[in-house]
């Protein structure tokens, strides 16, 4: 747990990342590790998962996307292996860290390099306090609190499973080396969004990026949101479900404005799937 990451164990636990990436940040990690207490291996593992998944094996330290889509951002597009993004961010890690990263372009480009690239990695983690969850192996909410739904959830349990194998073969207290991980096990199994997101994302109907379909796991979850919820339940348009064909018949109107606005009640939907 205290031993520095090595280019040769990063590489392995990320082996699609390229050798020239893996020198290039393994620095930055050893530092946020230090920085942001990521000190045991269970802490290591969650956070390398969840970084190599939204970076996509350390390729992208800035939002992509052409001229006029990263137009919109104005200057504060994503950057950083968990990518920092709006004025408001950029100005809270620049006070958290104490440089200058607002003043223009390049100093918001440095966000994009070793170590600060993986800082803003860590400033995020912190901030939802994940750390916390990782030491209880709680792999389903970390996923759910990184990504807010369960987008490419198989490919980030690889990489847990890879961390186990590298990081942990080593460690004495092996009492929680499990990946076996259920969802009423989890603390996103009292979230009610958590609850239909993992109802959705495992849902045959849809087409929900990364994650394995099952009937059962999809009705686990709309079931939990049903019982976190009673009929007086007004919550709405949860994931775009307002539009998905298979819920036309749900949608009702709302007046906003001078506009109709659609809306689907999340536990209507719920229903319906089960």
């Amino acid at each position: 747990c205290t031993d520095e990451l090595t280019e040769e164990i990063l590489q392995k636990v990320a082996p699609h990342a390229t050798k020239a990436n893996v020198t290039k940040f393994v620095d930055g990690f050893n530092k946020t590790f230090t920085k942001y207490s990521i000190n045991s291996c269970l802490k290591k593992i969650h956070f390398l998962g969840q970084v190599i998944q939204e970076s996509g094996s350390f390729r992208y330290n800035v939002e992509q996307g052409n001229e006029a889509y990263l137009a919109k951002y104005n200057g504060w597009h994503g950057r950083g292996l968990i990518q920092l993004t709006t004025k408001g961010n950029y100005e809270a890690f620049e006070k958290h860290i104490g440089e200058d990263f607002t003043s223009d372009a390049a100093a918001r480009d440095k966000v994009m390099e070793s170590p600060y690239a993986v800082y803003s990695a860590g400033w995020f983690w912190e901030n939802r306090s994940l750390n916390d969850w990782s030491d209880k192996n709680d792999f389903i909410y970390i996923t759910y609190r990184v990504n807010g739904g369960f987008n490419h959830v198989d490919d980030r349990l690889e990489n847990v499973k890879k961390g186990f194998e590298h990081l942990y073969k080593s460690c004495k207290n092996d009492t929680k080396k499990n990946t076996d991980y259920k969802f009423p096990d989890s603390k996103g199994y009292d979230n009610k969004k958590c609850a239909f997101a993992w109802g959705l994302w495992h849902d045959p109907l849809f087409d929900k990026k990364g994650c394995s379909k099952n009937k059962d796991l999809a009705i686990e979850g709309y079931q939990r949101y049903l019982d976190l919820t009673t009929e007086a339940d007004s919550t709405t348009n949860y994931y775009g479900i307002k539009d998905l064909n298979h819920f036309a018949d749900l949608v009702v109107l709302v007046k906003k404005g001078k506009k109709n606005v659609k809306q689907v009640k999340v536990r209507a939907a719920a229903l319906k799937r089960i």
